[in-house]
């Protein structure tokens, strides 16, 4: 029987390879889709433990992590981070779980002998005496982190990254807010029965009342509107900037690095207010008692 040339076996045997290679690849690749018809893969995260609680599973960003807080045999409450367990704590404060915005922290209210503690990645910081649900607040690049506290004279104290700040009659638990940038931190604080707003832990005028605070895009400015008793002032940088009776809530947003709007009603008429900032260069002028507006307080 004639098999040919060795040059045309060895060439006949490569390409018999090759059409078996890619039949195999065919054989593996997964099939057309169908139209409206959708591929689904499911990954395991974690197994929850017995005892979870689950009002308190938190899912991070990324899908990737999961958290919750579970009652353990013999007594006491633990964090669970997929499969790792927290050490063992008198109670875990409730609504205080919560993942970074880049899913790669976890922080944490919780008792230890009696005391109130406030864990991240692990870490225990003080919480005075005492800790806020919903807490911590996370910086938009998650690198830094803010609670409040009670003192031991009843005030409360903004803790920004661990370290206490100057304490307060009370605070506004949802004003806690990084800048954009995550470079600032600021929130409003009742002083007797005025507000302030304090950013980078300098405070602000005294006003009847303060809302609306925000930061510009690249966190160098920031904004709110401040209350009189028959009238409203735009501060900006602590610099009075328009006045009004009736500016509408939460209408407060800066349009780009040194511009903003309001909308205020003016008679039977909604009219947006457009502010430039000429001549403001940021955090130097940033509030402070020197820097209040010339209007007098109630």
């Amino acid at each position: 029987m004639r098999t040919g040339s060795p040059l045309r076996v060895a060439m006949m045997i490569a390409l018999g390879r090759s059409l078996l290679l890619a039949s195999l690849v065919r054989a593996e690749a997964p099939p057309a889709a169908a139209p409206n018809q959708v591929f689904k893969q499911a990954t395991p995260i974690a197994t929850l433990k017995l005892g979870v609680v689950s009002s308190t599973l938190r899912v991070s960003a990324d899908g990737q992590r999961i958290a919750y807080m579970a009652t353990l045999e013999g007594g006491g409450e633990a964090v669970f981070v997929n499969d790792e367990q927290s050490p063992k704590y008198g109670g875990i404060v409730n609504d205080s779980l919560s993942f970074s915005p880049d899913s790669q922290r976890v922080g944490w209210g919780a008792l230890r002998d009696g005391n109130k503690v406030v864990v991240v990645d692990g870490k225990e910081y003080s919480a005075l005496n005492g800790s806020a649900e919903g807490m911590p607040v996370w910086s938009p690049d998650s690198q830094r982190f803010a609670y409040f506290a009670a003192t031991d004279d009843g005030k409360l104290a903004a803790v920004v990254d661990g370290q206490p700040g100057e304490s307060w009659d009370s605070v506004i638990r949802e004003s806690f807010v990084f800048s954009p940038d995550s470079s600032r931190f600021a929130f409003v604080a009742k002083d007797g029965d005025v507000g302030r707003v304090i950013v980078d832990g300098k405070p602000g005028p005294r006003y009847r009342n303060v809302a609306g605070f925000t930061f510009s895009p690249n966190g160098k400015h920031f904004a709110y509107v401040a209350m009189f008793e028959q009238s409203m002032s735009i501060i900006v940088d602590g610099v009075e900037m328009a006045t009004g009776r009736s500016f509408i809530k939460d209408t407060l947003r800066f349009d780009g690095p040194r511009t903003l709007h309001v909308v205020r009603l003016d008679g039977n008429q909604l009219v947006r207010e457009q502010i430039n900032l000429i001549g403001l260069t940021g955090p130097s002028e940033a509030t402070s008692p020197s820097s209040a507006p010339t209007k007098p307080e109630p």
